[in-house]
């Protein structure tokens, strides 16, 4: 991709050079006046590299492929991208916006991204490309939305959107309380009922101080085996989940999303079309061309592996082919998108179109809210009486399935 190196005044009339990566010399005038640069400058600089730093000049040292750091939560993320959307509004561009909340981050790796960010005007980078670097922090459908904004001219109108996406997400996570509790109160409970039976024999062929024994043989059981097996399998469990949680293996985590009963596949289904949807009717307001706005809002959906299949829908897409016709191949959508985007091609509205398939998704998925949080209900209830019901199965193994051979043996001591 071409670089151009360019001299522009920011909000506080100071100037600036640097360079900036585009397609053409009136995107990259769009993407500085977005960040706020007045009275631009542009002179190309070549179309594979940005320019070499002359002889005598230290060189930074490249920036590394991704910079890991510890996660950011959707409500550190919500009150990020709210407070960085009104400044924005009030008239600093993104680079002082971000700068300026860095003071209120509490989270470290978010304050550390969103000071890379506001450093990073000065050489020509985007906000989003920053963004990608920092993977543990920015989801990729925040670096997909916000660059989506930076082509279209609605980046403060992006980070709303961001800001109502993860207050939503963290929301939505707190019906998983009683679930998480539910397993951990289960786990523990099958943990310390497993001595039970075996103590409770040994105190039973006890001569005296049954209780002492009950005790004596309980912790000694509990001890060893049962807590040392436990804390294998939980070191083992935390292996597993970290390797799971790694960003490698986030398309199939989302794979497995949707795929999930009980209304959350469904959830995330819609949930992904909804970014998708609203991305691309902005960026055909701004007049942003079919072939270059599909992947940009493909890459806004939350679900990574939702996002890859739109993607793969929409490269052939041309003027040859138009965007009825990828709706409908792509399999993804209703069925009657479809021919509603093709009547609204026929008349010259897709815009209008976007914004009623748009109105439409948001319907669906605001019914779709009920069904998963009664999803999440019933599923609390099943785990609940599967190990209620397993805790009554071990007990009664260990103790009544026992109580045969000890009447019997009982029996034979007493006939002799």
């Amino acid at each position: 991709m071409p670089f151009f190196q360019y001299t522009a005044i920011d909000a506080n009339d100071t100037q600036l050079s640097g360079n900036v990566e585009a397609l053409t010399p009136e995107e990259a005038r769009r993407l500085l006046q977005v960040r706020g640069f007045q009275k631009v400058r542009l002179e190309p600089r070549g179309t594979s590299s940005p320019p070499r730093v002359r002889q005598g000049v230290q060189q930074q040292p490249a920036r590394p492929a991704f910079i890991r750091t510890r996660r950011a939560t959707d409500q550190q993320l919500m009150f990020c991208f709210t407070q960085v959307a009104s400044l924005i509004r009030t008239g600093f561009n993104p680079f002082e916006a971000f700068g300026m909340v860095v003071a209120e981050m509490q989270n470290p790796a978010l304050r550390r991204a969103c000071e890379d960010i506001a450093s990073q005007a000065k050489e020509g980078k985007s906000p989003s490309s920053v963004m990608e670097l920092y993977v543990d922090v920015f989801p990729h459908n925040v670096v997909g939305m916000v660059r989506a904004g930076e082509h279209g001219g609605f980046v403060p109108e992006s980070l709303d959107y961001l800001g109502q996406h993860f207050a939503e997400s963290s929301a939505f996570k707190k019906w998983f309380w009683l679930l998480r509790a539910i397993t951990w109160q289960s786990i523990v409970a099958v943990i310390f009922a497993v001595p039970l039976p075996q103590a409770f024999w040994a105190s039973f062929h006890a001569v005296s101080e049954n209780f002492q024994v009950f005790k004596d043989s309980y912790i000694q059981f509990l001890l060893h085996p049962t807590l040392t097996v436990s804390a294998a399998v939980l070191i083992l469990w935390w292996i597993f989940y970290r390797i799971w949680r790694s960003h490698a293996l986030v398309r199939v985590r989302h794979g497995l999303v949707l795929r999930l009963p009980r209304g959350l596949g469904g959830r995330a289904r819609v949930e992904s079309l909804r970014a998708f949807l609203w991305t691309l009717r902005n960026l055909a307001s701004a007049g942003v061309p079919a072939s270059t706005a599909w992947p940009l809002a493909a890459a806004s959906a939350p679900n990574a592996e939702y996002a890859m299949r739109l993607a793969d829908a929409g490269r052939l897409l041309g003027q040859e082919r138009p965007l009825s016709a990828a709706l409908v191949q792509a399999r993804l959508f209703p069925h009657d998108y479809g021919p509603l985007l093709q009547r609204a091609e026929d008349a010259g509205d897709i815009v209008g179109a976007l914004d009623r398939m748009v109105t439409m998704t948001n319907e669906e998925y605001e019914i779709g809210k009920t069904a998963t949080r009664a999803g999440l209900g019933a599923t609390s209830c099943l785990l609940m009486v599967l190990g209620s019901g397993i805790l009554m199965i071990m007990l009664a193994k260990g103790c009544y399935s026992r109580l045969i051979e000890e009447t019997s043996e009982e029996s034979i001591r007493q006939e002799r």
